[in-house]
């Protein structure tokens, strides 16, 4: 009987390989994108500290637009956001979920937060945030985050990514050849970096 509830449990976390040659998550872009082509081939397992992750958004993201519906016409939490692209002569749609989008035409505001339950702000953080700035033409925005003391703090950003950037990625991420190792701390995590190793080709 337990070996049946724990398969059942395990496979329940296990994610398929993403088919979907035409349509692409921002998440996908940042970071090391050869991990994430990886898990459109590959596929890969749901961790606690995304569940984790999950379950403090929907609550935390819940009462911040309350507060912040007081002060602000439009607070809009997990916004879903895309954009069609031409991508060497074909048609992508880039995707993303936007934890909280605030707008107010008369006050002069448009701009969006990242909340992250991390200790800090890490590159990819910034990357995802720069494509979300692209999609909406944005020119700043913000990540928050939570350090030890659990007390949140938030940094503001410029975007800095063009056009060129994005597609420079998504061409990498769909391409029939394994992209270019990038290191960063996602490596000591990486559920592919036995593979990985094979590959010495850094970015």
């Amino acid at each position: 009987m337990l070996d049946v509830i724990e398969k059942a449990f395990n496979r329940a976390l296990d994610r398929e390989p993403i088919n979907k040659p035409n349509e692409v998550y921002a998440t996908e872009l940042t970071g090391c994108v050869r991990r994430s082509w990886y898990k459109r081939r590959f596929g890969y397992k749901v961790t606690k500290d995304m569940i984790a992750g999950t379950a403090v958004h929907s609550d935390v993201l819940a009462k911040v637009v309350e507060q912040l519906s007081e002060l602000f016409d439009v607070v809009e939490a997990e916004k879903k956001v895309e954009k069609l692209l031409n991508v060497d002569g074909r048609d992508i749609w880039l995707a993303g979920r936007i934890d909280l989008y605030i707008a107010d035409r008369e006050k002069g505001v448009k701009t969006f937060i990242e909340f992250k339950t991390s200790e800090w702000i890490f590159d990819e953080h910034v990357e995802q945030g720069n494509i979300y700035a692209y999609m909406l033409n944005i020119d700043k925005f913000y990540i928050c985050f939570m350090p030890k003391s659990d007390a949140v703090k938030c940094k503001e950003f410029e975007r800095t990514w063009t056009e060129q950037e994005v597609v420079q990625r998504i061409k990498q991420l769909l391409s029939d050849i394994e992209p270019p190792k990038r290191e960063g701390h996602w490596c000591s995590f990486c559920e592919f970096k036995s593979m990985c190793k094979k590959n010495k080709t850094l970015v």
